[in-house]
């Protein structure tokens, strides 16, 4: 940074060690992440970022970097060179420190470690099928299923699960008592109808086993599916594009799938597939599955019969039982200090009522705090289901799973009323929030986002509508572990039920503000916090879900406005999937150029210099054909790139003295001639010049 501002303020520079701790600083996070911390570009817009951005951490570059190494970092590549490390002897401390510190991390048994391999230990303190030669295995680690925080307020879902009995040792032996290679993947797939508490139940593995036994190496993975009847599914290479850019993996083809498969095998890393509700879901799911390998994986579905026919070890998920005591205890969690209010018997009924559905009492204890009796809360129930006036033979009541869904939508409807009973200046404006939010992103929503979507105000409005909705239980927060701001999101079936509230209108103009939000945000900031930039990444799930759904034009106009932050955050392959569709589709030449620039660093960026020197060559040809000379500079110093890496050194010096250089000189192109002398600079070092080097 310091030569940065030196040159910029035209004066020499004294080395300093510090500047060799910066560049040390740099080196050691590429060693550890596998890439660089301030996204390497080599133009004016790197070196500005290099300048104003805060050091990234870690975890958004690799995630299962332990996070401790985030303030050494933090020192070494500090912007200010009196904050970093004095001396290279303060450095290697401070590295020594930390190195010792996470070797002290016991390393976990890896996914497929033989039948019963980490599995949560029994009354006898033994993993199921263990070796009874207490010297012969490692240590567990105890595993406390019962342990619950008290009370409602800020409490997540595993802490409000109430396990049935097996499915939790199912999913953790689906998981861990296989054995996966490069070609098969251990893969648990839960399933059963809406409402049963499918997602609740892996949160609960999740948090009660698989952190504690993986400790700081624990993370996971989260795909949510769209359920939206009226949108395709992605396929399974759709599917890889998304799952590489929440990786931070640049590749593309079965060089990315390769590279997944890799970071995936790695100690604590679990993939989880949410809403695998249609054939059609589980076609696209099964297809990804057969591009990766050697990982553990946990799916989420209603389709029965999926499991065994794709070599998954299905698990399913039934309500409580009635003669049960499982019902009652999950009120008693949802209602904390409250539960005594309420009569044991009457909390009985109300569960039998209720179908012993999970959904159902979560969203029934709500009523409940807010001051609902049971007698009342039943009649209301009543009302809806229309049970007394119900003929015998109405389809919806044939069988068990179908009575069930009908106690379950009829218990969100009561929500839904009881969110709509505000102000009648209100109703309105409540209603089409929550509807919009079904239509949203299915991975959910930060503040920003939604404010955008339900055209509420972000700081007045929308936390009004957000705080009764979540009373209500109609919004759940999105866990910690998926994203560290707050974000909220909706039930699927909740969403289902709301979109039937809403028409065709309704989600295209959700997809139209959705499209603007995240457009308005691509434009580089010049401010050092880089805020919009830092809302998009939150917002990656959001942009990944969008982007196959935007066609034609739009997608021209939205790909071409988010080129810069392609170029310089990604993610690259979720990118170059999309620009090309957009390249197909764009008419003007200007479009294209644009395109071909994103696309060509983009494809750099994943490995495919082919694919590189091909968009460059492109737009080399259509900035040459309409005179556009800037352009076409950029373009042929792609291209030189290109052919340094593969060793053609004398062809990329040519180019930049002979093609690059009078071009930023006749346009008075000051920063790009500089950036691209010291490009040649470093061609003549490569080539052993170092006197030539040196004077320039």
């Amino acid at each position: 940074p310091e030569h940065l501002r030196a040159f910029e303020a035209n004066k020499q520079i004294t080395p300093q060690p510090s500047m060799d701790i910066w560049s040390l600083g740099v080196i050691l996070f590429q060693m550890l992440t596998g890439q660089h911390p301030f996204d390497k570009q080599f133009d004016a817009n790197w070196m500005l970022h290099i300048k104003t951005a805060a050091v990234p951490k870690v975890g958004d570059k690799h995630r299962s970097v332990d996070s401790r190494w985030d303030e050494f970092f933090k020192v070494c590549l500090n912007g200010e060179p009196d904050r970093r490390y004095r001396k290279i002897r303060d450095l290697l401390d401070g590295f020594e420190e930390i190195l010792e510190a996470v070797s002290e991390q016991p390393r976990k048994p890896a996914v497929g470690g033989g039948q019963g391999a980490g599995l949560p230990p029994l009354d006898n303190g033994r993993p199921p099928g263990g070796n009874d030669d207490e010297s012969s295995k490692d240590p567990q680690p105890q595993w406390t299923p019962d342990e619950r925080l008290a009370g409602r307020a800020d409490v997540g879902a595993s802490e409000l699960y109430v396990d049935r009995g097996s499915e939790t040792l199912q999913i953790i032996a689906a998981l861990e008592g296989s054995t996966p290679d490069d070609q098969h993947n251990a893969v648990a797939y839960v399933r059963g109808m809406p409402g049963v508490g499918k997602s609740y139940a892996v949160e609960y593995v999740v948090s009660t086993y698989w952190k504690q036994q993986y400790g700081s190496s624990a993370h996971v993975e989260v795909l949510t599916l769209r359920t939206q009847s009226d949108l395709p599914l992605p396929d399974g290479d759709e599917l890889l594009t998304e799952l590489c850019g929440r990786l931070n993996i640049a590749a593309t083809g079965a060089e990315a799938a390769t590279r997944a498969s890799e970071l995936l095998r790695q100690d604590g890393q679990l993939l989880w597939i949410e809403n695998l509700d249609s054939e059609e879901a589980v076609i696209s799911v099964a297809a990804l599955l057969r591009k990766l390998g050697g990982i553990a994986v946990v799916l989420t579905g209603r389709i029965s019969g999926s499991g065994p026919k794709q070599q998954w070890i299905e698990i399913p998920l039934q309500p409580y039982p009635e003669d049960s005591e499982l019902a009652l205890k999950q009120l008693r969690l949802e209602l904390g200090d409250q539960a005594t209010d309420f009569d044991t018997t009457d909390l009985n009924r109300l569960a039998t009522r209720l179908g012993g559905l999970p959904l159902a009492l979560h969203l029934a204890a709500g009523h409940l705090l807010q001051g609902m009796s049971i007698d009342e809360f039943l009649a209301v129930l009543k009302d809806n289901l229309k049970l007394g006036l119900a003929d015998a033979t109405d389809p919806r009541l044939q069988d068990d799973e179908s009575r069930q869904r009908v106690i379950l939508e009829s218990t969100v409807r009561i929500s839904w009323d009881r969110f709509l009973q505000v102000e009648a200046a209100d109703v309105s404006r409540y209603r089409a929030a929550l509807i919009a939010l079904a239509f949203g992103p299915a991975a959910g929503v930060g503040n920003s986002l939604a404010a955008a979507i339900t055209e509420l105000d972000e700081l007045s409005e929308w936390p009004q509508v957000r705080q009764r909705a979540e009373v209500y239980s109609l919004l759940d927060r999105v866990p910690k572990e998926e994203r560290s701001d707050v974000a909220v999101r909706l039930h699927p079936l909740v969403a289902e039920v709301l979109r039937r509230d809403g028409t065709q209108e309704s989600a295209h103009q959700v997809r139209v503000l959705w499209t603007a939000w995240l457009a308005c945000r691509f434009p580089e900031p010049d401010d050092d916090e880089y805020i919009a930039w830092h809302q998009l990444q939150a917002e990656l799930k959001a942009l990944a879900e969008l982007l196959p759904m935007v066609q034609g034009e739009p997608l021209v106009d939205f790909c071409v406005a988010g080129r810069q932050f392609a170029i310089s955050r990604g993610p690259y392959l979720l990118w170059y999937t999309h620009c090309q569709r957009a390249l197909k589709a764009a008419a003007e030449d200007n479009d294209r150029s644009d395109l071909l620039w994103a696309l060509c660093n983009v494809a750099e960026s994943c490995g495919d210099l082919d694919a590189a020197f091909r968009f460059a060559s492109q737009k080399v040809e259509i900035d040459g054909s309409r005179g556009a000379e800037k352009g076409r500079a950029l373009a042929r110093g792609k291209i030189a790139d290109i052919l340094q890496s593969r060793g053609d050194l004398d062809e990329a010096l040519r180019i930049r003295r002979e093609e690059q250089l009078p071009v930023y000189e006749k346009i008075g192109d000051v920063r790009s001639r500089a950036v691209t002398m010291g490009q040649i600079a470093d061609i003549l070092q490569s080539r052993g010049d170092l006197d030539e080097a040196l004077r320039i």
